[in-house]
């Protein structure tokens, strides 16, 4: 009998093993690949002096031929601790086939000293303000844009949104799983805290801290409700190449 379970539990686990290897061959055979086609690329580009602070950009051949351009900025996801721009470099070259300036940006993290939320939202506009100034030298200019994250990025273009003065005027926001309200997110019973690991998402809570207003429609850094932005309702950003009026999403 002893020996049937253990042979189940082997066979298990190398079934286990061997879907962990099909899912990283995967990934790695669909991994985004860049080509000259798409347009111009310029990655890793500094725009503060802390360690995540790079972005990767992405223009069209045609960019500097162009009156201007609208700039879709992704901002990856990570619990606030951890996560990569290249989460959304696939989003990038979907856009940027399409005519849009794509970029995808790091940010600091909250466990690094010194680093909160508030931290966070200045480094987008930092970065936003670069990217401009940047593309302005390229020749290329850009007048809107929008702004897109995942889970904790999510959150910050939400804060950013509603939250934030924009270096560049902002159309829209698409947000996928960002948490809207942190303080339903994340428990607050003391007899939890024990239990938690330091980097989790109870430790993040309590460096976010409690803060003052940011916009009414966000009471504190930690919750967000904004007005539902829907399709009717909804600007959208448009490719200058393309008669007026038509809209491009």
């Amino acid at each position: 009998m002893n020996s049937c379970v253990k042979k189940g539990c082997g066979f298990l686990l190398g079934a286990v093993l061997l879907l962990c290897i099909a899912v990283a061959i995967a990934i790695y055979v669909n991994k985004p690949k860049w080509k000259d086609e798409y347009g111009q690329r310029f990655t890793d580009v500094a725009y503060g002096s802390r360690e995540h602070n790079k972005y990767d950009l992405y223009l069209p051949n045609d960019a500097a031929q162009q009156d201007s351009l609208p700039l879709i900025l992704y901002v990856h996801g990570g619990s606030w601790i951890g996560g990569d721009k290249s989460e959304h470099t696939s989003d990038c070259f979907t856009w940027l086939k399409k005519g849009y300036a794509t970029a995808t940006m790091n940010y600091s993290l909250l466990n690094e000293d010194g680093v909160s939320i508030p931290t966070m939202l200045e480094e987008i506009g930092s970065c936003i303000r670069h990217i401009e100034g940047f593309a302005s030298q390229k020749g290329v200019h850009i007048r809107q844009m929008a702004i897109g994250g995942t889970s904790a990025g999510g959150h910050l273009a939400m804060m950013y949104s509603f939250g934030c003065s924009h270096v560049i005027p902002l159309r829209f926001a698409t947000i996928k799983v960002g948490p809207a309200d942190l303080r339903i997110l994340f428990l607050t019973t003391e007899t939890l805290r024990p239990k938690m690991p330091r980097n989790s998402p109870l430790a993040v809570r309590d460096s976010i801290g409690k803060l003052p207003p940011l916009h009414p429609n966000c009471s504190t850094v930690l919750s967000c409700r904004p007005r539902p932005l829907h399709t009717s309702t909804t600007r959208r950003l448009y490719l200058p190449s393309l008669p007026t009026g038509e809209k491009m999403v």
